[in-house]
Order: C-alpha cells, then structure tokens, then sequence
C-alpha cells in the first residue's frame, strides 16, 4: 500500500469519526474504580474477550450482549482499484458471526494492544487477533454496563 493510499484512508476515517488523534500531554487515560471495586480496565478487557470469544464460537447471545444494539462495524474494501470505507449494522454482522457452522472456536489468541478511558464513560481500545485481523474498537458505558459502539477491521498484511 502506498503513501498516498494510507494517506486518504486515514483522511477518511478521520472524516467519518472513527479515528480521533490528539496530543499525549492531554490525552485522559483514568483509572478509576467501578462500584463492585473492579478496575474499569479490567472491565472493559473482559468485554472484549467476551466478544471475541462469542465471535469465535458463534454465540449469538454473548455477541449481542457485548455490543450495542446501535452499534456498527467498518471495514475496508477494494472496488475498481479503490479502498472504501464500508458500514454494516452489527445487528447483521451478528447474524453472520453467529449463523458460522464452521465457527474458529474459543481457543484462539488475541491481545488487547492499547487501552484508554476518558472520564470512566468511554473507551477506546486496539485489540488484535493474533495473525489474522486489528480491531479498534470504542465502548461506551450504559447503565454501568461497558458496551462495543464501534468496531473498525481491518486484516493482518
């Protein structure tokens, strides 16, 4: 991939809202508690293996209860030549994940790379499955509850 491809797909994703860029000095990376004494951390760390756990045994239950119903998934596709920045509802992805009879199963590996808080509401995280995909992903805090709003994939090279 060139420069001036990355270039345009990062333009993109910027354009879209799915990628923000600020300055470390004033990035907020908070710790804090949550009411039942875990680390909001160790929180969101746990809904996102209770998500890529459910994607690879297709459970459509614990799939449905790590993201929410508004959520979406993005992802990258060539047409004519071009990349583009495609949406899919998650409600569909859902469907597809959990309609797999020929789901990966949960042993696989997968690390969660980075992690950030801003105010204990939100969350952004870089997740990836070892060899195969990247996801970023942002969360988002309901009723005390983490849940997936955005996933953006994107294959290994």
């Amino acid at each position: 991939m060139n420069i001036q491809k990355i270039e345009k797909l990062w333009r993109g994703l910027l354009a879209a809202g799915l990628v923000t860029i600020y300055a470390p000095s004033f990035a907020a990376d908070v710790r804090s508690e949550a009411s039942d004494g875990r680390d909001e951390h160790a929180r969101i760390a746990e809904t996102v293996f209770a998500y890529f756990d459910a994607q690879g045994s297709a459970d459509r239950d614990r799939l449905s209860n790590t993201f929410d119903e508004a959520a979406a998934m993005y992802l990258i596709e060539e047409k004519t030549n071009q990349q583009v920045l495609r949406s899919k509802p998650i409600g569909e992805v859902i469907d597809t994940w959990s309609s797999n009879p020929n789901a990966p199963g949960v042993g696989r590996s997968g690390e969660i790379l980075s992690m950030h808080v801003v105010d204990g509401q939100m969350a952004t995280v870089m997740f990836r499955f070892t060899d195969q995909f990247y996801d970023a992903l942002t969360l988002v805090k309901l009723d005390g509850e983490w849940k997936i709003a955005t996933k953006v994939f994107i294959p290994q090279n």
